[in-house]
Parts: structure tokens; sequence; C-alpha cells
């Protein structure tokens, strides 16, 4: 069973009664779209460089244990630069 199926299962009726109405006036149509141009839409800064990076050639690194973050690098001497800074 997906994601959305599983809250779907767990909803209260009044709960399914207002994700219907939802549903019906075209809300959830118009959240699904602009959370989808805003994730095609992102562009990231290369924290070293300040240059822009496509998320399809990029580096990432991720760091943190309760807290997640994520920086993304234009190169690999970036990163490297970066990761010898935190030394």
């Amino acid at each position: 069973m997906n994601k959305l199926a599983q809250i779907i299962e767990n909803l209260s009726f009044n709960e399914l009664n207002l994700l219907k109405k939802d549903l019906d006036e075209g809300n959830i149509h118009k959240i699904i779209n602009k959370k989808l141009r805003h994730e095609e839409d992102k562009v990231f800064t290369c924290p070293v460089c300040g240059a822009k990076v496509s998320k399809d050639k990029s580096f990432v690194l991720e760091f943190g244990k309760e807290i997640r973050k994520r920086a993304v690098f234009d190169e690999l001497d970036c990163l490297n630069y970066f990761l010898g800074r935190i030394k």
C-alpha cells in the first residue's frame, strides 16, 4: 500500500469529508502542482564559490545527527575545500 493510501486509511470521517471537499474544489491539484513547481525550480548555490548548481550535476554532502543539513557543491574541488576547512 502506498503512503497516500495509508494516510487516507487513518483519517476520521470528518477529515475524509474535508479532504473530499478539497478534492472536489481542485485544491489538492493546486497544492500538488505548486509543490512540484517548487521542487523543479529549486536552484542550489555552492557554499564555497557561490556558483549556481543544477540538481543533476552536483556533489551533495549530508551531515548532522539530530538535525540533518545538506550542502550542494558544484565541483569536487569545492567539496574538498569545504571538508578541509571543517577539519
